[in-house]
């Protein structure tokens, strides 16, 4: 199973921290033989995507 570190969203961040706090967890991109992403690799990008669409999601709604 892959372990993917949490970032916590609740703190004050901006999102170009967050992109470079999600560049450092996710790491090397690794890639299959036939150029498709690897499953643990897949797994973080996917991960962090999703919390950077809260993360900019709850900022909107603040600013609402």
């Amino acid at each position: 199973m892959t372990k993917v570190e949490e970032i916590d969203i609740s703190v004050a961040m901006t999102d170009d921290e967050f992109v470079t706090k999600a560049v450092e967890l996710i790491g090397e991109i690794k890639k299959n033989d036939n150029k498709t992403l690897h499953k643990d690799t897949f797994i973080k990008i996917f991960k962090y995507t999703g919390d950077f669409a809260k993360l900019r999601s709850k900022d909107l709604k603040q600013k609402a």
